[in-house]
């Protein structure tokens, strides 16, 4: 359960309900900036110091084609 203090502004609270929805995974990262308003950095350094891991939700196929838009050779081995 989240837990609401009073003196916290709204923006406080925008911010604290985004990382909860996030770090329980209900949100994706993109959600969380926007119902936070804050910039990609911003909410990466949000969610370090908070100590809530990034999800990267990204999949091996998606993950080659940047890697070979990238211009770089994986290889995986079985």
């Amino acid at each position: 359960m989240l837990e609401i203090s009073d003196n916290l502004t709204r923006k406080d609270l925008r911010i604290k309900i985004a990382c909860e929805l996030y770090k329980r995974d209900e949100i994706s990262f993109g959600k969380a900036c926007e119902i936070a308003s804050l910039n990609i950095e911003e909410m990466k350094e949000i969610l370090y110091r908070r100590g809530i891991e990034r999800h990267v939700n990204v999949s091996l196929e998606e993950m080659e084609n940047m890697a070979e838009n990238a211009g770089l050779i994986i290889v995986f081995g079985i």
